[in-house]
């Protein structure tokens, strides 16, 4: 149950973008991992593949000797800007994003290898009933207009994380999950289907006041997928007619009063006087960050560099618009972490899905696959947003995969487990006291918020 707690407690954070937040949720991790070491390891390939995407993180705080760009030497020698002598044009912020990504992998290794002391329904009843209050209270929130100083949000804004996107992700997957907890608890004749039912209708109020076009996609293309795949198990066809008529009805009443955010889905007018499609100016940045993989194909630009890279490769895109991503997990993550890395971690998520299959009988499986449906949902939705660079998105995902895994696989339990993850988790101990130092102790580290610290003071200069 402190498993979902600490999973619960990363999106209530506001998504866990603050680096003491991001100490915090990694500390809570390292507790977990060291209070309960999980028996068992995964799969030597898997472990293989996520060890040499770590390599990979870690390759652009070599030599800037060793792949010279066209951008460096610029900036080296008409600029003469002081750089380390590194490929990463930021080493500290490199080496921070791998910590991060090292840390996510740890968490993912305890998650997907523990035996779980309580079932699965019961998990994911404690995971979607944290969702729901947080729904709840990001509702009276809005229309309260009250400021909750641990959710970043924009004012007039809808959720808890600082992009919507990223609210809309997670109320995505919560809303899958629910309508498989109403739909089992249904045909227990058990009064939390009552209850099941009304969260999964706020999740739905709260997607159109979201204003998100993917989360609402996530969450009726979700919930159709599950209605389908569950059906063909039970060979009720009159529970799958059922259940797309709410969903139907659901989408006419979005479509009669879903306002503007409905007014997103329809082609705006364009300037001949036609109705059609804009081009959107996403799909600009894309080609541009596309193109610019060409530079950094093998080695990455290193986590944390596309931002001050970008500006100088953008051609389709170039307006006075500042692009701090690609709007593209997977593209992002190209660009940083370089293709083989990438491939690498591909890989190794292939093979961790492998195991949820087979959905045999008496193994929760209409449960198992709500779970693999937001998995899955997520790394699609990654191809055109970046919900998977917040510990707030990844952290549920990762609950919801190991989740996911068939409980009849087996899976081998060297004596070593135990002493490994605890080897690891004291790691995330001392990566988690460093970030939490940076923080709230005057040292010199050179991390994510010194550097918005000294945005911060840069900015109120300007005034004077």
């Amino acid at each position: 149950m402190l498993v979902v707690l600490l999973t619960l407690l990363a999106v209530a954070l506001g998504g866990s973008t603050l680096p003491w937040q991001q100490a915090a949720i990694v500390l809570g991790a390292a507790t977990l991992i060291f209070i309960s070491p999980p028996r068992r390891l995964l799969p030597r390939w898997v472990n293989a593949l996520l060890g040499g995407a770590l390599l990979c993180a870690l390759l652009p705080l070599l030599p800037a000797s060793l792949a010279p760009t066209e951008f460096r030497q610029l900036l080296t020698g008409e600029l003469r800007l002081p750089l380390l002598n590194t490929i990463s044009l930021q080493p500290w912020l490199t080496l921070e994003g791998a910590g991060l990504f090292f840390a996510a992998m740890v968490w993912g290794a305890f998650l997907f290898a523990r035996h779980w002391e309580l079932s699965r329904a019961v998990l994911l009843e404690i995971f979607a009933g944290g969702v729901f209050l947080l729904t709840l209270g990001a509702v009276l929130i809005h229309f309260s207009g009250f400021n909750f100083p641990l959710w970043h949000v924009e004012t007039g804004a809808f959720g808890f994380f600082p992009h919507r996107n990223q609210t809309a992700t997670v109320l995505g997957l919560g809303g899958v999950i629910t309508l498989a907890l109403a739909s089992r608890r249904m045909h227990q004749r058990h009064w939390l289907a009552l209850l099941w039912g009304a969260a999964y209708l706020l999740i739905a109020v709260s997607l159109v006041l979201n204003y998100s076009r993917a989360g609402i996609l996530l969450f009726f293309f979700g919930s159709v997928v599950w209605l389908v795949a569950s059906s063909h198990w039970s060979q009720n066809y009159f529970a799958l007619g059922m259940g797309l008529t709410g969903l139907f009805t659901l989408v006419a009443l979005f479509v009669l009063f879903g306002g503007e955010t409905w007014e997103r889905f329809r082609p705006k007018e364009t300037g001949t006087g036609g109705a059609a499609p804009v081009l959107d100016f996403r799909v600009l940045v894309q080609q541009d960050a596309l193109a610019m993989t060409r530079e950094s194909s093998w080695h990455g630009l290193g986590f944390g560099n596309f931002e001050p890279a970008f500006p100088q490769h953008r051609k389709l895109s170039a307006i006075e618009i500042r692009a701090e991503h690609p709007d593209s997990d997977w593209l992002w993550l190209g660009l940083e972490l370089g293709l083989p890395g990438t491939l690498l971690l591909l890989a190794a998520i292939a093979l961790l899905l492998w195991p949820c299959w087979p959905f045999a009988k008496r193994s929760q499986r209409r449960l198992r696959a709500a779970a693999l449906v937001g998995v899955l949902l997520f790394l699609l939705h990654g191809v055109v947003d970046v919900s998977g660079h917040r510990l707030g998105t990844v952290w549920p995902v990762l609950l919801l995969l190991a989740l996911a895994r068939n409980p009849r696989d087996d899976v081998p339990a060297p004596p070593a487990a135990p002493w490994i993850f605890g080897g690891l988790s004291a790691a995330l101990a001392g990566l988690g006291i460093i970030w939490l130092a940076g923080c709230f102790v005057d040292v010199p580290l050179r991390t994510s918020g010194r550097l918005v610290e000294l945005k911060e003071r840069a900015a109120a200069a300007r005034k004077f």
